[in-house]
Formats: structure tokens, C-alpha cells, sequence
């Protein structure tokens, strides 16, 4: 299934969770992690949609924000320490940059 990360159950053998994590990024995951790379700038969640949506792409706000996560759960993608800005609604939202850069 195309944009889903695989994933191994508790009680999968060693071999079956070795798999799943070493699965090359999912296609919305890889999409995020380019549009970090080639921006080359920090973005707040409604920026990197924003920008999402100027590239033409077709996932939506949600899938966009997941992935995202995902890619900060894997430690590819970090917050900037101290680092907010204002969403079109007037909130404060987290900065997100890629990893070493």
C-alpha cells in the first residue's frame, strides 16, 4: 500500500521487525523530506502544507502532517529549540527543520 510505512506486530520474529525497519521511506515521507531539503529553511506545519500545495502536490493538510511526524519520529526531521510561528488562525506552531542542516 502506496504512503503506508510497514510495521511488524510484537509477537513477529526478529527477522520480520529487522524488515519492517529497514524500509526505504514511504512516498509521502520521501515527498516531505524533499520538500525540507529543498527549501533549506525551517517550516512550520501549515508552511511545508502550503508549500505542498504550490508543488502541485495532491496529499492532503493531514497526510502532509503525518508524515512529517513520522519523519520526526525517526529523527529525520527536528524541532527548532525556541523557535514558533503564528498559523493563519493566530496560534503558535512548532518549527520543524531537517535533521543536520
Amino acid at each position: 500500500m502506496s504512503g503506508v510505512a510497514a510495521r511488524a506486530r510484537a509477537g513477529d520474529p526478529a527477522t520480520s521487525k529487522l524488515a519492517a525497519e529497514s524500509l526505504r521511506l514511504a512516498g509521502s515521507q520521501a515527498f516531505v523530506m524533499r520538500l525540507f531539503r529543498a527549501v533549506r529553511e525551517p517550516l512550520a506545519d501549515h508552511e511545508l502544507v502550503d508549500l505542498a500545495v504550490s508543488a502541485g502536490c495532491r496529499l492532503t493538510a493531514q497526510r502532509i502532517r503525518t508524515a512529517r511526524a513520522e519523519l520526526a519520529a525517526r529523527g529525520l526531521v527536528v524541532v527548532v529549540a525556541g523557535e514558533t510561528r503564528p498559523t493563519p488562525a493566530g496560534r503558535r506552531a512548532l518549527v520543524w527543520k531537517a535533521a543536520g542542516s
